[in-house]
């Protein structure tokens, strides 16, 4: 997994590629708490190139966005490819993350 990083309109934007597996969950939630830690309470995913996501990291996805609801802060899935959107709706979760728009 890869995780870029840029700032949009007063929001970090984190685009992560590869595979979203057991094995990165926890550097991902290390650079979301330390990105939270820096006062950036605003942040959208990119998920579009994405290749692999298991429950382990839709757990990730699930514990940044109560960790920013909990500060008063957004977690907002902007881009999702067709793994992940798939993946997000079999475990009936979607819903809780905004997905604004999805890739192929």
């Amino acid at each position: 997994m890869k995780i870029i990083q840029d700032q949009v309109a007063g929001r970090m934007r984190l685009e992560v590629r590869g595979d979203f597996d057991t094995f990165v969950v926890a550097p991902f939630g290390e650079h979301v708490e330390q990105l939270v830690a820096e006062g950036h309470l605003g942040l959208d995913l990119d998920l579009s190139r994405v290749k692999f996501i298991n429950t382990r990291a839709v757990s990730a996805l699930l514990a940044a966005r109560r960790l920013l609801a909990e500060r008063g802060g957004e977690l907002r899935l902007v881009a999702a490819s067709g793994v992940v959107a798939w993946t997000l709706a079999t475990l009936g979760v979607e819903h809780l993350l905004s997905a604004s728009r999805q890739a192929a």
